[in-house]
């Protein structure tokens, strides 16, 4: 099992058209048991407050922290014009840097979720090449390096796993390999999981129905009401949400629902 020995700030490795997950593991053969101890990990998050279809996600998370040397985990689905939507984290902090990534429109994570390959870096990689995200996030959250590992299969792109770190240099211990390979497990997890009817009359996987995969949906409730008041295109009012929400030291989440509950009126937003 071989640990990232050089980490930077763009894609660690192209994939080909007709990529495939492996599920060899790592050199010693230990794909099985990789396999077996992140279903153990997965069997052992039994905590009511996570317990439910909806929160498969968040128990995925934080099964993720205790199969590899990272602290802490968030996995997002694709959103349309640069919105992923997260589906659960391990923690709170790991909530906010998703949020605060999500904000400024950039970022590792959202960097391996547009391109679906593997990006790394460390703290140092990070202020050079995201200094707006990296002030971010060194001061709303503990976490000083970052891995996204896109999340998909053979034939379906959901998005991406997102792994941090509280050490600088931590996301150089990762075993990619390994890291990869319970990516594809979780992407498999999640297609596999009991589809319910969403409030909208959507046949869909339950773990749409989680919280914060809810919550995003308040962001495209604030673009519509952009879109009637000032007849914005979609990415042109997500634009002007991140601008305001960025300079006012806000998330677009947060922006959002002042929006909706009227603390904010689109004048205010977009004079």
């Amino acid at each position: 099992m071989e640990a990232v020995a050089d980490v930077y700030p763009f894609p660690l490795r192209p994939l080909a058209p007709n990529w495939v997950p492996s599920r060899a593991g790592d050199s010693h053969g230990a794909g099985m048991s990789v396999l077996s101890n992140f279903a153990t990990a997965c069997a052992e998050v039994t905590d009511p407050e996570v317990s439910g279809a909806a929160m498969l996600p968040v128990r995925l998370a934080i099964a993720l922290t205790r199969a590899l040397p990272v602290d802490a985990a968030a996995i997002g689905g694709l959103g349309l014009d640069d919105l992923r939507v997260p589906l659960g984290a391990s923690s709170p902090d790991a909530e906010l840097a998703e949020r605060l990534e999500v904000t400024l429109g950039d970022g590792p994570c959202l960097a391996a979720f547009g391109l679906g390959y593997p990006v790394a870096a460390t703290q140092q990689q990070i202020a050079q090449a995201w200094p707006i995200y990296f002030d971010r996030l060194v001061s709303e959250t503990p976490f000083r390096s970052v891995a996204s590992l896109p999340l998909q299969t053979p034939t379906d792109r959901l998005g991406a796993v997102d792994l941090y770190w509280t050490s600088p240099d931590g996301v150089t211990t990762l075993p990619m390999a390994t890291a990869l390979e319970l990516a594809d497990e979780v992407a498999a997890v999640l297609l596999a999981a009991p589809q319910v009817l969403t409030l909208d009359a959507v046949i869909a996987p339950a773990w749409v129905m989680a919280t914060a995969a809810q919550r995003r949906m308040h962001v495209w409730q604030a673009v519509g009401m952009l879109n009637a008041a000032r007849a914005l295109s979609n990415r042109d009012a997500i634009a002007v949400l991140r601008a305001y929400a960025y300079a006012h030291d806000t998330t677009l989440d947060d922006l959002a629902e002042d929006l909706i509950f009227r603390r904010l009126t689109t004048g205010d937003v977009a004079p």
